[in-house]
């Protein structure tokens, strides 16, 4: 699959100097071949090993996040939740007419109302793409085609990792991995009960959720069950889902590997996993999915954190905006 050069763009620049900034100058190095440039990066403290680890590593310079705005065409925004906005903001205002399109990685934002900040800023315009790298990898698609035509009675997102940040799982995790539920499911989501939820120090203010356990109910009657949390050993992630007649599972680590009834599908191997043609379309401006993805995630991740803090289910019109899920749990 090459670049349309007839619009595509060539000139990108990535905020952000950690994993997923890798993993997106990864994908750009693989682009070459396409006259597609890494034209430089941005980050808090330029001088830190890392930040010039990074610079090495893809041979490109550290800028101001206005210098990139203002020599590139589409910029990539991997950076916390928490800082996503202020960058946005920055990039808004020193925006030239050559910045066609930022892709956001997922989580957006900490609050629903920041997220609808960030989709109001009229300088990104509709040229706004939401990172969900695996959604663009074939086991995932197929999996999604595949339990689009099942009358299914499980669907169970299990999903263990080293924790990296303080965000907790349903931030860290459910962000990244709800996006791929819900296309799967192919509805909204209605409402949530949480059954299950450890945090990381007990009732105390500023204590992170470090496992859940989450029921959820779509528009369209389906059900699925999320189970996330925190460990010290081996990151393990899958979504399963079963009919009367069939059973699909997805494997997402290291790489994604479908099995249909216990036999594994042949598809290509994707070590980047989805990261490459994630690039590939924002360079070709085909900008999917878009910030309704990261509202509907970070919506059900607020609604979870309520429902552990009462006890009760919580319907997704019910979620303040401007709360985030950090705040739900210590609420009073």
């Amino acid at each position: 699959m090459g670049v349309n050069m007839s619009y595509g763009l060539r000139r990108i620049g990535i905020i952000g100097a950690g994993k997923a900034a890798t993993l997106h100058a990864e994908a750009l190095r693989q682009l070459r071949s396409h006259d597609v440039e890494l034209v430089g990066f941005a980050c808090l403290d330029p001088t830190t090993d890392r930040a010039k680890a990074f610079g090495d590593n893809f041979d490109c310079a550290a800028m101001s996040v206005a210098e990139l705005a203002r020599c590139c065409e589409a910029l990539v925004v991997a950076v916390p939740a928490k800082a996503c906005l202020g960058v946005a903001q920055e990039v808004a205002v020193e925006m030239e007419q050559s910045l066609r399109a930022v892709l956001v990685e997922t989580p957006s934002a900490t609050t629903l109302d920041e997220l609808d900040q960030l989709s109001s800023i009229n300088a990104l315009g509709n040229g706004v793409m939401v990172g969900a790298n695996l959604l663009h990898t074939k086991p995932v698609q197929r999996f999604v085609s595949e339990m689009r035509e099942m009358d299914t009675h499980h669907v169970q997102l299990s999903v263990t990792a080293p924790s990296r940040d303080e965000s907790g799982v349903l931030m860290q995790l459910g962000c990244g991995f709800f996006p791929i539920l819900t296309e799967a499911i192919g509805s909204n989501v209605e409402d949530v009960m949480t059954t299950r939820f450890a945090t990381s120090g007990g009732q105390e203010v500023g204590s992170v959720d470090v496992g859940i356990d989450v029921e959820i109910r779509f528009g369209n009657g389906k059900f699925a069950t999320a189970n996330l949390k925190f460990n010290d050993g081996v990151a393990v992630a899958s979504l399963e889902a079963a009919s009367s007649t069939r059973v699909v599972r997805l494997v997402f680590w290291p790489v994604p590997t479908l099995e249909l009834d216990g036999v594994s599908v042949s598809l290509p191997a994707d070590e980047l996993c989805g990261f490459r043609e994630q690039m590939l379309a924002l360079v070709e401006v085909a900008l999917s999915p878009g910030l309704d993805v990261a509202r509907s995630s970070l919506q059900l991740a607020i609604a979870a954190a309520m429902s552990a803090r009462t006890g009760e289910e919580v319907e997704l019109a019910e979620v303040p905006t401007d709360t985030s899920a950090g705040e739900a749990f210590s609420s009073n």
